[in-house]
């Protein structure tokens, strides 16, 4: 960068806009993009612009990446994110070889398991307010219609007693697996 003094012709808006302790603006032109001369801080001034180009640059690049990914069905879900950190947190786990490792991961393991606690909450916050989890009553309207349907294909092709003892045998195996803890 050079040091071109401007003269009285030259454009108000090529001059540099630093005022000197006297009061007097600076006599230099400024660089081409930035309001200083290079005595300045023209530099600072380039450099903050292309920072700038750069980040522009990097999300232009990656914005078709984004909207890819915002758009995909599957993201609506974070079961994958929570089967990682968990995979992450059994390797660590299984990487301490005696009590004393152990206790040296101790708090990255806690970490860890606090961040799988946040994206298990996220991931249920997320899938409820999508309506992606069915609470014991709708499962029982679902067994509930499931079980009417039999029931009139079964009165249908059956000898009432035949289409009975089957309905009660469907109806008793759906009721022992809601009744279960893992549902």
């Amino acid at each position: 960068m050079e040091l071109v003094r401007w003269t009285k012709t030259d454009p108000v808006e090529e001059r540099c806009d630093f005022i000197i302790t006297d009061g007097t603006p600076c006599r230099n032109k400024a660089e081409p993009g930035v309001a200083r001369c290079p005595m300045h801080g023209a530099n600072v001034q380039l450099q903050a612009i292309e920072q700038k180009g750069l980040r522009m640059y990097r999300l232009a690049k990656h914005q078709s990446r984004i909207n890819d990914l915002t758009d995909h069905s599957k993201l609506k879900s974070l079961r994958e994110e929570i089967a990682i950190l968990r995979l992450i947190l059994e390797e660590k786990f299984n990487s301490c070889d005696d009590t004393y490792s152990l206790l040296l991961q101790s708090g990255p393991l806690s970490d860890l398991i606090m961040k799988i606690e946040k994206v298990v909450a996220s991931c249920h916050r997320l899938e409820s307010s999508l309506g992606g989890l069915l609470d014991k009553t709708r499962i029982k309207q679902i067994a509930n219609e499931m079980m009417n349907s039999v029931a009139t294909h079964c009165s249908a092709h059956l000898p009432p007693e035949t289409a009975s003892l089957l309905l009660e045998s469907i109806a008793t195996d759906m009721l022992a697996s809601l009744e279960r803890k893992d549902v």
